[in-house]
């Protein structure tokens, strides 16, 4: 009643029955505290259309805040399967009474952003945005295979179920998408990250869920340690960071 959209009921008839708001109030207390038999009478003249209008509309859902992205730290390859185990037990909570193995159709991940922490080497005429895309190459290059190598299937009904994995003949694909070359490069010298989503769709494409988080990869981080490393050791040596990669890095026979 002290909402400000609050407006005094009146009759049916459009007629005013209360003057203020406290005599609305008395009476609908005088009704349910005492059952007071005027308060009744009052009430049953009362329009309460109005009023089961305004409840109504405080009660819809309010639109959903978009969530801040998660921090996950650690390699590159446990990172992303973290942010897949999350996503999907976010779907599986959107499925409802379905269940989850019969609703899953494919899980995409891919890289969005990445705010990095690197300057420009002037000396070598190389710009920070190269040099990012060479460091994210080098943690996180040839991860993409990885994923399509992974067999991740699923029975088909109920009797499948019950035979080995190895009949399982219903695949659900996990792709994971890089684009270093499209990838969006930004600056975030406090804790350089780089910005990845995860999509999973049903079968019907009726329910799909996205979940953004962001993998930091500060001056510490294993991998980009290694990276620099294997850049200063081999930079004489015709070194080049667009070929190899995290995943692949080619050998070295020593004589």
């Amino acid at each position: 009643m002290s909402d400000p959209e609050f407006e005094l009921p009146s009759t049916v008839e459009n007629e005013a029955i209360y003057d203020v708001v406290d005599t609305y109030r008395d009476t609908l207390r005088a009704f349910i505290n005492e059952a007071d038999a005027d308060a009744r009478a009052r009430l049953m003249q009362t329009d309460f259309m109005p009023l089961l209008g305004l409840l109504k509309k405080k009660g819809e859902p309010r639109e959903k805040k978009s969530k801040k992205p998660s921090f996950i730290t650690g390699m590159c390859f446990e990172v992303l399967l973290q942010g897949i185990w999350s996503t999907l037990e976010e779907f599986a909570a959107n499925c409802g009474p379905q269940p989850l193995l019969e609703q899953l159709s494919g899980i995409h991940v891919e890289l969005v952003r990445f705010d990095h922490d690197l300057a420009a080497d002037d000396d070598g005429g190389v710009g920070a945005v190269e040099l990012a895309r060479e460091l994210l190459q080098g943690c996180i290059g040839g991860l993409d295979e990885v994923f399509a190598g992974i067999d991740c299937r699923l029975p088909r009904d109920e009797d499948q179920s019950c035979l080995p994995r190895s009949k399982w003949d219903r695949e659900v694909p996990i792709t994971l998408d890089l684009a270093l070359d499209t990838l969006d490069y930004g600056t975030s010298r406090a804790r350089p990250n780089v910005q990845f989503k995860v999509t999973i769709a049903s079968t019907d494409l009726n329910l799909i869920t996205e979940t953004v988080f962001k993998w930091v990869l500060g001056p510490t981080q294993a991998e980009r340690v290694r990276f620099e490393c294997a850049r200063k050791g081999t930079g004489g040596a015709g070194y080049s960071p667009r070929i190899q990669s995290g995943f692949y890095l080619p050998s070295r026979s020593h004589r």
